[in-house]
This record gives structure tokens, C-alpha cells and sequence, in this order.
């Protein structure tokens, strides 16, 4: 989840319904709080390497194909 301040759950781990997974945070190039869903193949850590150009060009995916969402959601 992008700009999320901390994690409460670790990779891997099963969550259900209503887990809080952490909280909401405004780090990188954020102007507020907030969390958003993000898949992407960029590694944002130090150290990385990912750059804005290669991030916004290919770098990210729909994550409607990894994650199944309520229907209600997908239209958006």
C-alpha cells in the first residue's frame, strides 16, 4: 500500500475481513494521509533503482488482476 506510515502484518501472513494491515501515512510524493492499493514492479526502498520514468511508463498493473474485489468495486 503506498504512502502507508507502518505495517501491522508481515508477507505472507493471512488476514481476514476488518484486519487492520497498518496505518495511513503520507510518505514519498505525497501532499496528505492517505493509503492506496498499488502493484507495481518498481522497488522504492533505498536503493532500489526505480525512477519515475520507468514507473509510469510499465512499472504498475491492475491489481483487480491479482486481488479478487467485492463486485461493487470494480467499476470504479
Amino acid at each position: 500500500y503506498a504512502h502507508q506510515r507502518n505495517f501491522k502484518v508481515s508477507v505472507g501472513q493471512y488476514v481476514s475481513v476488518n484486519t487492520s494491515i497498518g496505518q495511513m501515512g503520507s510518505t514519498g510524493n505525497s501532499t496528505g494521509p492517505h493509503v492506496h492499493l498499488e502493484v507495481t514492479s518498481c522497488d522504492w526502498n533505498p536503493g532500489g533503482g526505480c525512477l519515475w520514468e520507468s514507473y509510469s511508463r510499465y512499472g504498475t498493473y491492475n491489481p483487480a488482476d491479482f486481488v479478487r474485489f467485492p463486485s461493487r468495486w470494480t467499476n470504479r
